[in-house]
């Protein structure tokens, strides 16, 4: 089923599924934010991984039991699709 609270990214090439409440676009504060993290595509708007204490997952389609494909760690610039 469709979950309208997952977010539709790209994280260094992977298109996946993220919690909505786990990414912004405001930039995480310096001391989060790792300058190596780019967003997969300019097409896209920016999104940062923040609130978790580690990371969060990217996943094989909208709904929070599907399978993963990788972490995304916290501070993360990832390019957003759609909701």
């Amino acid at each position: 089923f469709y979950n309208s609270n997952l977010y539709e990214a790209v994280y260094n090439g992977a298109t996946g599924y993220g919690l909505a409440a786990y990414l912004s676009t405001d930039k995480p504060a310096d001391s989060y934010y790792s300058s190596s993290s780019q967003p997969s595509t300019i097409m896209y708007p920016t999104y940062y991984v923040v609130n978790c204490k580690q990371s969060i997952t990217l996943r094989t389609s909208p709904s929070t039991s599907a399978g993963e494909i990788c972490q995304i760690p916290l501070g993360s610039a990832v390019s957003y699709i759609e909701t």
